[in-house]
């Protein structure tokens, strides 16, 4: 199976006054499903220290209900030859379930977040920066 992540972003995502939007994530491995709050607490777009460089992205924290506890940071860059996009997080298991099966949660963990990394690939293949 392939773990599919989705978030109930608004309409025009994620943009400067998103902070405090709450987001319900997702989950969904195999037959198991699971919901996922969380709070948008900081959003940044702005130019980079050199020229031609853009920094953008978003940080979230996990809210009560969510399977974890603890926040994300999702930052894309752009320079003039290249793109990175980078993703951090902090977490805990807030959930009595999530400790039991801690070994399965952190794999599902890292299955999620190495296919955000191919969808980001992708979608970046055909970016073409000036």
């Amino acid at each position: 199976y392939e773990p599919i992540v989705t978030a109930d972003v608004p309409p025009g995502g994620i943009v400067p006054d998103s902070v405090g939007v709450v987001l319900t994530q997702r989950i969904r491995y195999g037959p198991v499903r699971m919901t996922a709050p969380v709070r948008v607490t900081h959003v940044w777009d702005q130019a980079g220290p050199g020229r031609g460089q853009r920094q953008a992205g978003f940080t979230y924290e996990a809210l009560p209900g969510h399977p974890e506890e603890g926040n994300a940071t999702f930052e894309l860059r752009l320079d003039e030859d290249s793109v990175t996009f980078r993703c951090t997080s902090e977490s805990g298991m807030a959930r009595w379930y999530v400790r039991l099966a801690s070994p399965a949660g952190r794999w599902l963990q890292r299955k999620a977040v190495n296919l955000a990394f191919r969808r980001m690939r992708e979608a970046a293949q055909p970016l073409s920066l000036p």
